[in-house]
């Protein structure tokens, strides 16, 4: 306990992740709420496949680097916005490389 507590006091600070559930909620509190795409809702029921739900469906597993760009927003939104300091600089950089164009993701295994 006493090693875990000398790691989080000494790693590097941010306050990336707080702002991006402020950014959420704020959207939330604003009715800015998007409807999830049909093919990202639940299609473990009888009917479902009648509604549209799951069609489509890109299982990220089944993709080199269990990664495949799909929308999963009907309008694009981003709330996460990782700094360059300590670990967050290598999300950061994985992050930039995931929205890359295709050429990019596929010489990193992404694709």
């Amino acid at each position: 306990l006493a090693q875990a507590v000398t790691y989080v006091s000494c790693a590097p600070k941010s306050n990336a992740s707080y702002l991006s559930i402020e950014k959420a909620t704020q959207d939330i509190k604003e009715n800015k709420v998007q409807e999830v795409p049909d093919d990202l809702k639940d299609a473990n029921y009888s009917g479902a496949e009648t509604l549209g739900h799951g069609i489509g469906y890109k299982y990220a597993h089944d993709y080199p680097g269990h990664f495949v760009k799909q929308k999963y927003t009907r309008k694009k939104v981003r709330y996460y916005e990782p700094t360059n300091i300590g670990y967050e600089a290598k999300i950061k950089a994985r992050l930039d490389k995931l929205s890359a164009k295709p050429d990019a993701r596929q010489k990193d295994g992404l694709e």
